[in-house]
């Protein structure tokens, strides 16, 4: 660990004052080493007078990386720009904390930090509607609303046409990820990422649209993808296939994970805040499905080797049975409300569309009815705007929709949201943040 006290450039725009701060814990487990170099935390950090240590740079090997790796969610992750409080109780005297850190720890005695993060105000942000079927065609082409704006707009056009792909925004690299889906002849391997580093109308341009990514390891039509931390991302199922892969963000390349308990197709899929992953509805091996399956992302900290690295990986955990849904839903859509709710939405119980959600209460694991949308909607997709809402954006229900709606999540009430500009089902929608180029913190 290095502590640089160099001032920042001149002529960096300051970021907006944080409106709280977070505090986290890290707990290490001790080593035998006299060497400061050798208790790898990994980081280099700048003293902060009155305050601690902020992370400046987090190297490839260390310590706090090993830490990373075992955390399910980035919330849980050391990331620069946290400050080091405190170190084994010793609070915000930075002589004090280094001179503890250079110590040597006896085996089996843990090195105990306290972290704290500032909390920024949410920037603004915009949602990308992506791919999808109207009954007639297939879409290469996408939708964007920018919230300054005042509707739906052109957004960059996909290298593939593709309905029932999976996307997904991935902050820490500024990228829109779209996996899977079909283009109209056969059944999509390949992926597809934009980076969201630009202003919207530089994603017009073909070189700075979207671009052909890795190739996945089978083909997938309606598969669901979330992200499980900062490095890694779970694509889900596919028509006839319980099979699961994971696309390390660092390499680029997909490796096998978990196998579901039954094949699931327009499922949907959420990473609740405990670390734990629901899949809920789909199509099965006979039709739609009111079943979930829940894994423990937790339990992959068990898998570890002695320096306390992952040992084997994500397709050595396994599902299990998960709180059974009132309603058989395929085609449905799932957010995240807050810490105790997950919201699902819509879908088709293989004999109609549906207008119907359920709530899961999260701590009792349990469903329970949901406000009901203005329509039904089967193959509709969501993406969280700010303060408080909820888009839902097309499906099929009695005819295609290019309509949206928007929840209230405070008044947990629909009301009706901006026109596509055509109807789409079994398209994808991610909710990106504002670039801005003369800011030095353009993540999501």
């Amino acid at each position: 660990m290095s502590s640089d006290a160099t001032a920042a450039p001149k002529g960096k725009r300051r970021p907006a004052e944080p409106v709280s701060v977070s505090e986290f814990t890290v707990t290490l487990p001790g080593v035998m080493s006299a060497e400061r170099e050798d208790l790898r935390l990994g980081v280099h950090t700048k003293a902060v007078e009155g305050e601690g240590l902020r992370i400046t740079c987090l190297k490839k090997s260390g310590r706090l990386i090993g830490w990373n790796r075992l955390q399910n969610t980035p919330p849980e992750q050391v990331q620069v720009g946290d400050m080091l409080v405190s170190v084994n109780g010793k609070r915000s005297l930075i002589n004090v904390m280094v001179s503890v850190l250079e110590q040597p720890q006896g085996r089996g005695d843990n090195l105990q930090l306290v972290f704290q993060r500032p909390v920024y105000p949410e920037r603004l942000k915009n949602i990308l509607v992506i791919g999808g079927y109207d009954g007639l065609s297939y879409y290469g082409e996408t939708e964007l609303w920018d919230e300054d704006g005042h509707g739906f707009e052109d957004g960059p056009r996909l290298r593939v046409h593709r309905w029932g792909a999976a996307a997904l925004p991935i902050p820490g690299h500024s990228l829109v990820l779209v996996a899977g889906g079909f283009d109209g002849s056969e059944h999509q391997a390949t992926t597809e990422v934009l980076n969201t580093k630009c202003t919207n109308s530089a994603m017009q341009a073909e070189d700075h649209g979207f671009q052909m990514g890795p190739r996945m390891l089978a083909p997938r039509l309606g598969c669901s993808m979330v992200q499980l931390d900062a490095r890694r991302v779970l694509v889900i199922g596919g028509y006839g296939l319980d099979s699961t892969e994971v696309l390390d963000l660092e390499t680029m390349e997909f490796q096998p994970g978990p196998r579901l308990l039954a094949p699931r197709a327009c499922c949907a899929a959420v990473v609740l805040e405990d670390g734990r992953l629901l899949v809920a509805g789909g199509f099965d091996r006979v039709g739609t499905t009111s079943s979930t399956e829940v894994l423990d992302l937790g339990a992959e900290g068990s898998l570890t080797d002695s320096a306390g690295f992952p040992r084997g990986g994500l397709e050595l955990l396994r599902f299990q049975p998960g709180p059974e849904m009132a309603t058989r839903r395929a085609g449905c859509a799932a957010s995240q409300l807050d810490r105790r709710r997950v919201l699902v939405l819509g879908g088709t119980d293989g004999g109609a569309e549906l207008s119907s959600t359920e709530l899961l209460l999260v701590e009792k694991m349990e469903f329970r009815p949901g406000p009901a949308m203005a329509f039904p909607r089967c193959g509709a997709c969501v993406a969280p705007r700010l303060r408080g809402k909820l888009l839902v954006a097309g499906g099929r229900g009695r005819k295609g929709h290019s309509s949206t709606e928007v929840l209230d999540i405070g008044a947990m009430a629909f009301r009706q949201g901006p026109e596509m500009r055509c109807s789409r089902a079994f398209g994808a929608a991610v909710a990106y943040a504002s670039y801005d180029p003369e800011s030095d913190s353009d993540s999501n």
